[in-house]
């Protein structure tokens, strides 16, 4: 999924093992549950910088979504 920073809609996607891209802007909000963890997701600035990690994303969905289980359960 890609989310928004300051609610918890992608925290939730990851501990369900949904692979995540954060969309942040230039203005940080303070609350940023993902800065409570090891940096488990893409954090991009631009809209336009999505097309990559997309593309990542659907190159290999099964080895990310493992990945992301693993981050969940560890």
């Amino acid at each position: 999924g890609v989310v928004a920073p300051a609610t918890t809609v992608g925290l939730e996607l990851l501990l369900a093992g949904i692979p995540v891209i954060q969309l942040r802007s230039d203005i940080d909000l303070d609350m940023d549950p993902f800065s409570w963890f090891k940096d488990p997701i893409s954090v991009l600035r631009l809209g336009s910088d999505l097309r990559d990690p997309i593309r990542r994303l659907c190159a290999s969905p099964e080895e990310v979504r493992r990945n992301t289980w693993e981050w969940a359960e560890g």
